[in-house]
């Protein structure tokens, strides 16, 4: 998927994961916790910097095949959610912990999201077998990914986890919308997907003709 659905996916993750906390923790820890999830949600995603270290370039091409990667399997964040955990066991920190779970729900979204929607898939049985799995299979890498997945029907369901997202924003900080219907939350939220959308394609159709220049 793409990076700002994993965005998205982070924030809910951390909305939820805070919901129980509230009265417990303060509104501070509370807004840093949601924070956490949104990068713990993003965090895979990263290991992008390996590549534009090794590549001495910001540009991401059609080589970047980083879901072959240890560090979009989900060995790798149980280990460091686990570290995370016994910190917070041995300091007897209830934030230390959730913030533990929170590393591994989110990058478990992340993963998952991945499966359903990417250019080759996700390795589930790493390090036993690198086999990849997928559902919807773009079979494009770098910024040829973004320009194909945005035609396909599945961008509706990163679509709807953006809008998910914004709208529990929206109703999150602002009483007009707190206050507001569902039916019309939706309404205006789908108005704005469309805009989205429509950028979106654009964009991509661009950085897809950048994409092919480069291979050219």
């Amino acid at each position: 998927m793409l990076g700002y659905t994993h965005i998205a996916e982070g924030y809910l993750v951390g909305v939820a994961a805070t919901s129980s906390y509230k009265g417990r923790l303060s509104k501070s820890d509370l807004r840093n916790l949601i924070a956490w999830g949104i990068l713990c949600g993003y965090l895979p995603d990263l290991d992008a910097l390996i590549y534009f270290w090794k590549k001495r370039s910001f540009q991401i091409e059609t080589d970047f095949r980083h879901h072959t990667w240890p560090t979009h399997t989900l060995p790798v964040y149980i280990i460091l959610a686990s570290v995370i955990d016994l910190w917070g066991r041995w300091f007897n920190s209830d934030k230390v912990r959730l913030a533990a779970r929170m590393l591994l729900m989110g990058s478990a979204v992340h993963l998952l999201s991945d499966t359903l929607i990417s250019g080759d898939g996700i390795m589930w049985k790493y390090p036993l077998d690198r086999k990849m799995t997928v559902v919807f299979n773009m079979d494009a890498h770098g910024l040829e990914f973004q320009g194909v997945v945005v035609k396909h029907p599945s961008f509706l369901i990163e679509l709807a986890i953006i809008q998910v997202a914004l709208l529990t924003w929206l109703k999150r900080r602002f009483s007009f919308f707190r206050n507001m219907n569902w039916h019309w939350a939706v309404l205006l939220i789908g108005i704005f997907n469309v805009f989205y959308y429509l950028f979106y394609v654009l964009s991509s159709n661009k950085k897809g003709r950048i994409a092919n220049e480069q291979d050219k």
